[in-house]
């Protein structure tokens, strides 16, 4: 007869947490460990028995080991800025709005920009809601949702007792020799009912004999007289035979037979368990998690390994940072926490706008105050340097032969193509000036190219020989040595288009460059792949009016 130990994973056992029976044996599969029962201790607080190397319980550093090896968390605080994801350059950890609860992502600016801006509506009754959304708070004080024997429901308001959960432990206690039913007319609540109430019910008499014999059902069966069958899985653990502590049931004697009682060390024998997992074995831990040690030894969270996916979830427009005085653990901000970290924009700096004071008639203007604009009209033209007036009315249109504007002339060339070899999956990478040698053989520069003429960047062309597979690669203008995003990171390649693509812009949008300014291109991945796509870039570039 073959004899099969209950079993199950870590995750598994975790989960249930069982009370096994005195002697009842539980094996944990994925790390091979055996327990057995003692009648009373939950399945987590039981020792292993025998066993090989693993992990031991406890404090790794950055990691602590519980559940026999079986459940690793990562330490409060454990998480530094440098063990998180790289970020492109100006984006903020965050969800952006109509994402949905899930992962942290790299939010650009205007994505940001959306989280911390979300309009009230006003009124007194309505008060920010963690998933973002102004709404009145609930009168009850307990979340709905299953909280074990109890469901929640109703906003807090109903709680239900689960079906099956009331076991005979959680039911009241009642005198011996009583049965639980009712004898009350009507329904109600059951009542401990006496033997005589019960005979009542049943219509015996006491002392009665009248006996016919039944069809027995439930965990044994039989047709009139015949013979009787015990069920399958009828015969639990309590109707079993009882044992010594510390023993298991199986069969050793060779044949087939009856279930033996046999001593953990029989069993252990049998198994071919050795040794008492006293944590002397050496453990070296690789990949995001580094260390070495016997028992309990410290680990390590590598730098970088802890992605946006690995971090906690967070809710809908929401921000990862801190505002709480003092260092501590990092939490998720609302969009007014936000704006109380960022500063007020200046004129050389990108920020948020003053507060305005309400009104109509006052404006932003570029030095950061508010102010009404000059009235129009009130200027007098007089001289425009090529354009002479003597007296210009409100409304007039200024005219010029068209001989005249002959050294007005806007100027556009295109500069390139700048070249990348192998795209790296997620880098920032200059890419340098290529050109044909007489041997029509691609070659590189270095430098950057020098204008000595201002003007504006006003396009941008990117392809690669090679089609995106997975992630993103956004080209960005290089001005004096400086990466400068052009057109709201408008050229990228990801899903569509995986392979080429291009922005253009009016004068007036372009981005600034001052004579004497270098000009070059690079390239923004983030998880893109191929790595071995090679890429060129090349740069619109419109100079002032000669």
């Amino acid at each position: 007869m073959r004899i099969k130990l209950r079993r199950g994973t870590s995750s598994q056992w975790t989960t249930a947490n069982p009370v096994l029976a005195e002697g009842e044996p539980g094996f944990i599969t994925t790390t091979n460990t055996l327990k057995i029962g003692d009648g009373s201790t939950a399945f987590a607080s039981l020792p292993a028995i025998g066993g090989g190397g693993g992990v031991s319980d406890g404090d790794k550093g950055d990691i602590t080991v519980s559940a026999s090896g079986a459940t690793w968390t990562i330490d409060n605080d454990a998480v530094t800025n440098a063990k998180l994801a790289n970020m492109a350059e100006a984006t903020i950890k965050g969800r952006a709005v109509g994402a949905g609860t899930g992962d942290p992502t790299d939010l650009t600016a205007a994505q940001a920009t959306a989280v911390i801006t979300s309009a009230s509506g006003g009124g007194t009754t309505n008060f920010l809601r963690a998933d973002g959304t102004w709404a009145a708070p609930p009168t009850g004080g307990v979340s709905d949702g299953d909280k074990g024997d109890i469901t929640v429901s109703g906003g807090g308001a109903t709680w239900t007792i689960d079906n099956g959960v009331v076991t005979a432990a959680k039911f009241q206690d009642i005198a011996a020799d009583r049965i639980i039913g009712r004898v009350t007319a009507g329904t109600g609540s059951v009542e401990t009912l006496t033997a005589t109430q019960v005979r009542t019910l049943i219509n015996v008499a006491d002392g009665a004999n009248n006996y016919v014999h039944p069809n027995h059902s439930g965990d044994v069966t039989s047709v009139a007289d015949g013979a009787t069958t015990i069920a399958n899985n009828a015969v639990t653990l309590a109707k079993m035979a009882d044992v010594a502590t510390s023993t298991v049931f199986y069969r050793k004697t060779a044949g087939t037979g009856d279930p033996e009682v046999q001593t953990l060390a029989t069993l252990k024998t049998d198994l071919g368990l050795t040794g008492t997992n006293s944590g002397d074995q050496t453990i070296t831990l690789t990949g995001d998690v580094t260390g070495s040690g016997t028992g309990s030894f410290a680990a390590t969270i590598a730098n970088g390994a802890v992605t946006a996916a690995k971090f906690q979830d967070v809710a809908q427009n929401r921000i990862i940072g801190r505002i709480a005085a003092g260092t501590g653990s990092v939490t998720a901000l609302t969009g007014t926490e936000t704006t109380t970290l960022l500063d007020v924009f200046t004129t050389s700096l990108k920020g948020l706008a003053p507060a305005s004071g309400g009104g109509t008639t006052n404006f932003l203007r570029a030095d950061g105050t508010w102010a009404a604009p000059p009235a129009g009209g009130s200027l007098a033209l007089t001289d425009l340097t090529d354009v002479t007036v003597s007296a210009a009315a409100q409304g007039q249109v200024l005219t010029r032969g068209a001989s005249e504007f002959q050294n007005l002339t806007l100027m556009t060339v295109t500069l390139g193509p700048f070249h990348i070899n192998d795209l790296p999956g997620t880098a920032t990478t200059a890419a340098t000036l290529g050109y044909f040698n007489t041997a029509t053989a691609l070659s590189r520069n270095g430098n950057d190219m020098r204008m000595d003429r201002a003007g504006r960047v006003v396009g941008l062309i990117m392809n690669s020989d090679a089609a995106r597979t997975a992630g993103t690669a956004t080209a960005r203008v290089r001005i004096a040595g400086v990466g400068t995003t052009f057109n709201g990171g408008a050229v990228q390649l990801s899903v569509a288009p995986p392979q080429s693509d291009s922005s253009f812009v009016s004068y007036t949008n372009g981005v600034a460059f001052a004579a004497g300014d270098s000009i070059g291109a690079d390239v923004v991945t983030s998880g893109w792949t191929p790595i071995t796509a090679n890429v060129n870039v090349y740069v619109v570039v419109m100079f002032e009016p000669f």
